[in-house]
């Protein structure tokens, strides 16, 4: 087995044989201020945003640039009402607000090819949805 270990001075976690270790980000941070207030006796109306952020991770153990996923951050945000002491809701949602394009995954695609060489056939790589607006309409029964 291998032992991995984070580095502060440096951008990556290695093992002790010099492996960066797949989808392990140096840093995660996730902040989600709310707010609610009062606007009756049985009314309130709330906002909450909710911030991520990810360092650059390596997807794969191979030192490739192709396997590295730089930083990513999203922002998502959310303001409504609710009445009758929680009975009833009603929202508007934006789900990746900034409609940032971030590259959430990304693999080389290789193949053997025989007498133990690797053909490198191209890549794959895959991003966070899009932005999304919405409404919610909640009731509990």
């Amino acid at each position: 087995y291998e032992i991995y270990q984070c580095d502060w001075s440096s951008d990556v976690c290695s093992s002790d044989l010099g492996q960066t270790a797949p989808y392990a980000p140096k840093l995660t941070l996730a902040i989600t201020p709310s707010w609610n207030h009062d606007i009756g006796e049985h009314e309130e109306i709330f906002g909450l945003a909710q911030y991520s952020y990810t360092s650059s991770l390596s997807t794969g153990v191979v030192q490739s640039i192709y396997q590295q996923v730089p930083a990513t951050s999203n922002l998502n945000l959310r303001v409504g009402m609710r009445f009758e002491d929680g009975k009833y809701e009603v929202s508007l949602y934006g789900n990746n607000a900034l409609d940032k394009k971030n590259i959430a995954s990304q693999n080389i695609l290789a193949a053997p090819s025989g007498a133990g060489v690797t053909a490198y056939i191209g890549r794959t790589v895959s991003y966070n949805p899009p932005a999304m607006y919405g409404i919610t309409l909640k009731a509990k029964f």
